[in-house]
């Protein structure tokens, strides 16, 4: 708007863009530095489409006059923590890839499941590492997470170390990807509906094959996953059924429903040469939204969160029944956060996520 001398700067990233935290810092420092300026910061999670490479961002900066080359290696100087480096390295010598370097240079196998998720678990496991260094008086009573996030909570608790928690989620990642045909299995969010009829919806659909409520997310978000011939007929039936939205979700691997039995199996033998610990924080695990702290019952569940539903919804509850007052997201995005805010209803509960320093500076 020239009328009124202000810029607007607008970045977008998906979630693992050419360090997607790097784009969230580069606008803190221009926020810092040029405290008239405005800025829509959109951060592209659960988004599909190429990445916002290091020279975009840089002529983006350079075209509203700063200079970007400065600015963007500002920002990156303030990711390289030795906590970071340690864990990416040692972890990524365990499966043949440099993880961090997937993350900070342009690549296509950051989009590839087997290495999709060790970053997601070494994320959430560095922030939690790194809340440790900064707030050490903070005290943590539970951990929980989300599918996969189950295993960065596991290890966040002491049951395995880093580089152990990267081979089985690299592992059950490959399980996952082999367990069912590419394009055979699919998965949908349902919005807007009661669990209880997702559930008979289901029900009444099963005679034709498998789909199945997988993911309790928060009152009215259930996702259901099986096989995709089965899912894509399904979502009229939801929204005749009061469904605001039955949306197909853009992946191929029908997570936690009894296809991935096959999976679970095989995940199972190859935990046998993994000597667990018990938990020194306790784990809201995701198949009974109950604590655990017992090393075998930790890695039952495990197993069978493969193909049983994550029951988030639930967990939360507990937690709040507990007479949890804080609520800390570790890691990039902040979907458990919202998720989390509309489950909790006591007043007074606090909803944080750390994915930038400012995050920190909440607790």
């Amino acid at each position: 708007n020239e009328s009124e001398n202000v810029k607007i700067v607008y970045l977008e990233w998906p979630i693992f863009g050419d360090i997607s935290d790097t784009a969230a810092k580069i606008a803190l420092i221009i926020w810092d530095n040029y405290p008239d300026m405005y800025f829509d910061i959109h951060n592209g999670l659960m988004k599909l489409g190429p990445r916002m490479k290091k020279d975009s961002i840089i002529t983006l900066l350079n075209e509203n006059n700063f200079d970007g080359e400065k600015i963007f290696n500002q920002a990156l100087d303030q990711t390289e923590n030795e906590v970071i480096k340690e864990n990416f390295k040692l972890s990524s010598n365990n499966i043949g890839e440099d993880l961090l370097d997937l993350i900070t240079n342009s690549n296509d196998k950051i989009n590839q499941t087997i290495y999709t998720q060790p970053i997601m678990l070494l994320s959430g496991l560095v922030t939690f590492l790194l809340l440790k260094e900064k707030k050490p008086n903070f005290q943590i009573d539970y951990v929980a997470g989300h599918s996969l996030g189950e295993i960065t909570a596991a290890c966040a608790a002491g049951v395995f170390t880093s580089e152990e928690a990267v081979k089985l989620v690299y592992k059950r990642a490959q399980l996952m990807q082999n367990a069912v045909p590419f394009e055979e299995g699919a998965m949908a969010a349902i919005l807007g509906l009661d669990e209880t009829v997702v559930e008979e919806i289901c029900i009444e659909l099963q005679t034709n094959g498998v789909i199945e409520p997988v993911n309790y997310n928060s009152p009215g978000q259930i996702v259901v996953a099986g096989e995709r011939k089965l899912i894509e007929q399904s979502l009229d039936k939801f929204k005749d059924k009061g469904a605001k939205r039955a949306l197909l979700l853009p992946v191929s691997v029908p997570s936690h429903c009894s296809l991935m039995k096959s999976a679970a199996e095989e995940f199972s033998v190859f935990l046998e040469d993994f000597e667990f610990n018990e938990a020194n924080i306790p784990i809201i695990q995701n198949v009974n939204a109950k604590e655990v702290n017992d090393k075998n019952q930790i890695k039952k569940n495990l197993v069978a969160q493969l193909f049983n539903p994550v029951k988030w919804t639930a967990s939360i509850q507990y937690l709040e029944k507990q007479g949890v007052s804080y609520f800390v997201e570790m890691g990039p995005g902040k979907v458990l956060w919202g998720l989390n805010k509309r489950i909790t209803k006591s007043e007074g509960i606090k909803h944080i996520t750390i994915n930038s320093d400012q995050g920190f500076n909440e607790l």
